[in-house]
């Protein structure tokens, strides 16, 4: 009897290439990659770090020192930020020097953030 219930609930598809076609595009570690760039730019304090990182490069200690906040919240902002693809860092003796990568820079531009509100 469940087999009966099961084909009832399937609606008839009529284009079968369609779904198969469909199917092959929802590779699901594609869409978990996507969703940690959209978790990463959920919070206003993250958006904030990569419009300034995208005027110019920055420690964490500027980043902190520009936002007001403590270098924790900003290291935290920043792991966050590079988990998802969307900042890199290079040392530069004692500091360790962040910016976007081109997965962040593609993503448009954080200046007009300014334009709109300003």
């Amino acid at each position: 009897m469940k087999a009966d219930i099961a084909m009832i609930d399937t609606p008839k598809c009529l284009n079968t290439s369609k779904v198969a076609r469909l199917k092959k595009g929802l590779e699901a570690d594609a869409f978990v990659d996507i969703a940690k760039i959209y978790k990463a730019l959920s919070h206003p304090s993250r958006l904030q770090v990569l419009y300034l990182l995208g005027l110019e490069p920055c420690c964490v200690c500027d980043l902190s020192h520009v936002m007001g906040i403590p270098v924790p919240t900003a290291s935290q902002y920043l792991r966050i930020l590079r988990k998802a693809g969307l900042v890199e860092f290079e040392k530069d003796g004692k500091f360790i020097i962040y910016s976007l990568t081109l997965t962040a820079r593609s993503l448009g531009d954080l200046g007009k953030v300014n334009a709109i509100y300003l």
